[in-house]
């Protein structure tokens, strides 16, 4: 871009074998005039005054038709008859075409003054005869850039020589624009910028200078006049794109710098100039939210590459102040887009039409590479397509192919995993790591700071990936290499995993869930390979599987054993053993589940796996107590214990304590259960347990503060209650989350405290709902009611609690359906319906006596007693009696207080002293420094 200016009327230019008088409008050849027309003059005069920088047809419009509107075609008209004079054809030797720009005249110009001009060539020594040629002029409004700016501006000042590195479409233009710009009184106007983007070859380098600077371009050794002219001068040199003759320019810029201590250069480019004395600022992409973040329009301010989409976006014509939801859905976009400024320009000028929401679901096809942008912006960066061309013409013929390889990655990869995904090319394994680097110097990929991880933007990825589908052959090939590697990968890390640790710790990340991911859709595509995806499956479910991902993890290994036609016995088995422990807290028909787990067992035996054997025997425990199979439960920690006994797994001992204390807690053996779980659930560094293990140590400690209340240590169980939630989160994963919030909702509402409860009972909807957790939909529903019922609001209550038990039956959570069974008859009682809820207290003491749930019955006979007390006094005090001997016989001190209290307060006639006694006899069983009270609170946690 350029300022336009007044032609100088005296100078004579010289260029090949024509000169060009200017004040008389005349072109001569050889010394003998040429026929040329006026405007065609006008135009030859601004191209010779700005020679060696692009003019734009709008300048050439203002200045050869000041007073008139004209077509583009007249200038084309015009141009074509300037070449004509010229003898300039298909080589262009004098006037080149910039598409979308402009025009610029390319062939050395020699320019001489009138004897009585001015005759040196030096550059002008004052601000008052500044150059002619000026910086762009910089934008409007730029956003997210001026702390790099002033970056720049003093790494200039101080060390002279910078370069701005960066992919396409960064801005590195405009941040070097905006540094001339403040620095133009630092340096008295003397900033000349040089757009080095006309340039087809070296060759135009120096007399591009030269003209830049207005200097003679005749002299014998240009460079040595050139630095004559500079030598003792103090101004800056700005060199913008410089990527596709980087090695000319290097010795250009490297030659300057050591001869002139006063001169500084800022130059842009997709790749360093690697010179002495250069130092490098690799521009970065704008700040964007993290990946899955809910912002708020609040937040807007904090993240440049949201402002700038919305700023973009208003330019556009999207109306209106953008709200919360269009925050998260622009938050959306700036992560897939990179933070790239170009991008994001490109995208926010489709929410004009197409609003945010429509934005977000063009970014779903391969067309956002064809988006169109501003008119006046630079050919390459009208389009994304159109920018990574630029750059990928200008790789050798091995680094395109590497860059196209590496589009299979969906995340980070090292330098091994793109040697693996290299192997089809004809190349080394030392040839690909250079290959790697140079991508990463030209800007193609990057580098993640602190560590040997390449990474491809989302866009220049799916530039990549375009281009691969383009050579024939290459997709299939680099495909089977990267599912290869990562079924090799996986495999590895499985072996080396322990049973009950977490598996692939040090690499279990959110890039190796993606390239997996990736690698089974290509294996089960119409041109992929199915064995090496089964074979993928069966190493890599771990993966899915210690991240939360329950029903993803199903749904591939029931694909696998869907598509396999054969499989050898480990393969099965851990297919199976996927299938089961998905099963256990998720969604499936419990046949399937109990018909994996029966399977995986037998061929573990077979096999003698004793690991995945103990495994899977943990997860059974789980699995089994949850659809009220206790005494199975129970025999399952026995045969774990057995195996643990023999074999030399450190965490085993730990599990026998949780998995026998659970199940003995559920079957009311509350001593029993104490003396486990006492002895199992100290504080324990969590980070290396596997989800099989935490699901055992977060059900350990909820059910050993559920058994501390019931035997009247409130305190103390409220403390375990926030241990295992404080556990979980630290742990990170939903479903164990989801366990310590129903049991330590349950404990708070015995407890009496409706208000936690009811803030841990939202945090239970809340996670089921995000994080796609079905099988604990029944739970927190139940919950739901549970404090609705506390709460008095008996309607609300019986709606949540009618659909809870609904859920729970069809999902087999036999001890939730318990509980909720329990509460609805509360809810009937108090609503007056007496009969009602008479029956439906029968069926939950049906369902506990039926699985062997013992450790509620009390507390379920406490409440049938309180509801026959209306209707029949002699049976509802032997009720009452029998309820409050199962307490004592169990040491459920807290339950045989509620139970004792019920007996007093109903005021049954003949038994005012037996209830008396009752109440003391239970209140001095309680530990005296427990302050304990109870509360009679119809809610009993489960899960």
């Amino acid at each position: 871009m350029l300022r336009l200016t007044q032609c100088d009327g005296t100078m004579i230019y010289t260029f090949g074998p024509y000169r060009f008088l200017a004040s008389q409008r005349s072109l001569q050849r050889d010394g003998e005039p040429c026929e040329i027309g006026s405007r065609a003059t006008d135009i030859l005069t601004l191209l010779l005054e700005h020679a060696g920088e692009v003019v734009s047809k709008d300048t050439i419009v203002s200045h050869a038709w000041p007073s008139s509107f004209v077509e583009e075609s007249s200038i084309r008209v015009q141009i074509a008859s300037l070449r004509k004079a010229l003898d300039d054809g298909d080589r262009e030797k004098y006037v080149r075409n910039i598409p979308g720009r402009g025009y610029c005249f390319i062939a050395p110009v020699e320019r001489e003054a009138p004897l009585e001009a001015v005759t040196h060539t030096s550059l002008p020594a004052t601000s008052a005869t500044r150059p002619t040629i000026d910086v762009p002029p910089p934008l409007k409004r730029m956003i997210g850039r001026d702390g790099v700016v002033a970056e720049l501006v003093a790494d200039i000042l101080d060390r002279r020589f910078v370069t701005v590195v960066a992919s396409g479409g960064i801005g590195k233009t405009t941040v070097a624009v905006a540094a001339a710009h403040q620095m133009l009184d630092e340096f008295e106007g003397h900033v000349y910028y040089y757009d080095l983007v006309a340039l087809k070859d070296a060759a135009e380098l120096l007399t591009g200078l030269a003209n830049v600077l207005g200097l003679n371009t005749s002299a014998p050794n240009l460079l040595t006049s050139i630095v004559g002219n500079l030598d003792g001068r103090r101004l800056l040199l700005v060199l913008d794109n410089c990527e596709h003759i980087v090695e000319d320019v290097s010795i250009l810029a490297e030659s300057l710098f050591d001869a002139l201590p006063g001169l500084h250069i800022l130059a842009t480019s997709r790749e360093a100039l690697r010179v002495e004395g250069e130092i490098v600022l690799h521009l970065q992409p704008l700040e964007a939210p993290p990946p899955g973040a809910a912002i708020s329009a609040a937040d807007i301010e904090h993240f440049p590459a949201v402002q700038l989409f919305f700023d973009r976006a208003a330019a556009a014509g999207l109306r209106g102040e953008p709200g919360d939801e269009d925050a998260s859905k622009a938050a959306q976009i700036c992560h897939r887009l990179d933070g790239i400024p170009l991008a994001l320009e490109l995208a926010a000028g489709r929410a004009g039409a197409h609003g945010i929401s429509g934005v977000v679901q063009l970014l779903e096809n391969r067309f956002r590479l064809h988006w169109r942008g501003r008119r006046a912006a630079l050919p390459r960066h009208q389009t994304l397509r159109s920018m990574f061309d630029w750059s990928y013409n200008l790789l050798t013929r091995e680094e395109q192919a590497l860059f196209r390889a590496l589009s299979v990655f969906n995340g980070g990869f090292t330098p091994e995993m793109a040697i693996a995904v290299a192997a089809f090319m004809d190349t080394t394994e030392e040839e690909v790591f250079d290959l790697c680097e140079s991508l990463a110097e030209k800007s193609l990929i990057s580098l993640q700071t602190g560590q040997q991880l390449y990474r491809l933007t989302e866009t220049a990825r799916a530039y990549a990936g375009e281009a691969l589908q383009q050579h024939e052959g290459e997709l299939a090939r680099a495909s089977q290499e990267h599912a290869s590697y990562f079924l090799a990968f996986t495999r590895k890390l499985t072996e080396l995993t322990p049973p009950f640790e977490r598996w692939g710790e040090q690499n279990r990340t959110s890039d190796l869930l993606a390239n997996v991911r990736s690698a089974l859709r290509w294996c089960f595509s119409e041109d992929g390979n199915d064995d090496v995806g089964v074979a993928l499956i069966a190493s890599s479910w771990p993966l899915f599987y210690e991240m939360g991902l329950l029903t993803e993890c199903g749904s591939w290994a029931a694909k696998a054993l869907a598509t396999a036609t054969e499989l050898d016995l480990a393969t099965e088995a851990s297919l199976c053993e996927a299938v089961a422990l998905t099963g256990t807290m998720a969604v499936h028909s419990m046949l399937q589940v109990k018909t994996a787990y029966s399977r995986c067992l037998d061929l573990c035996r077979e096999l003698g796996d004793v690991g995945r054997e103990m495994r899977t025997l943990a997860a059974y425990n789980v699995f089994i107590t949850r659809i009220g199979k206790y005494q199975e439960g129970l025999e399952a920690a026995r045969d774990f214990e057995a195996l643990s006994a023999e074999a030399n797994i450190p965490k085993a001992r730990l599990l026998c304590g949780w998995m026998n204390g659970t199940t003995l807690a559920y079957l009311g053996s509350l001593a029993q259960a104490r003396h486990y779980l006492e002895a199992a659930v100290p504080r324990y560094p969590l980070l290396d347990l596997s989800f099989t293990a935490m699901l055992q140590l977060v059900r350990a400690r909820s059910l050993y503060a559920r058994t501390l209340w019931i035997e009247g240590e409130t305190d103390r169980a409220l403390q375990e209650v926030e241990l295992a939630l404080e556990e979980s989160r630290t742990y990170g994963n939903a479903v164990c989350l989801a366990i310590a919030l129903t049991h330590g909702a349950g404990v708070f509402l015995w407890s009496g405290d409706l208000d936690r409860a009811q803030e841990l009972a939202a945090d239970l909807h809340k996670i089921t709902t995000s994080n796609g957790l079905p099988a604990f939909e029944a739970l927190a529903i139940g919950l739901k009611g549970e404090v609705a019922l506390s709460d008095g609001r008996l309607e609300e209550a019986e709606a949540l609690l009618n659909e809870a038990l609904v859920r729970a039956d069809a999902q087999m959570h036999a001890n939730t359906a318990t509980t909720i069974a329990a509460a609805q008859a509360e809810c009937a009682f108090r609503a007056g319906r007496t009969r009602e809820s008479l029956d439906l207290i029968d069926r939950a003491i049906g369902r506990a006596t039926e699985t062997g749930e013992q450790f509620q019955l009390a507390e379920l006979l406490r409440l049938k007693a309180t509801f026959i007390v209306p209707t029949n006094a002699e049976l509802a005090a032997e009720t009452f009696r029998i309820a409050i001997s199962t307490a004592r016989q169990q040491g459920a001190r807290a339950f045989q207080l509620k139970a004792a209290v019920g007996f007093r307060d109903a005021l049954l006639p003949g038994t005012e002293d037996e209830a008396h006694a009752a109440v003391a006899e239970a209140y001095h069983s309680t530990r005296p420094d427990d302050a304990f009270e109870a509360v009679d609170r119809p809610s009993v946690p489960a899960a």
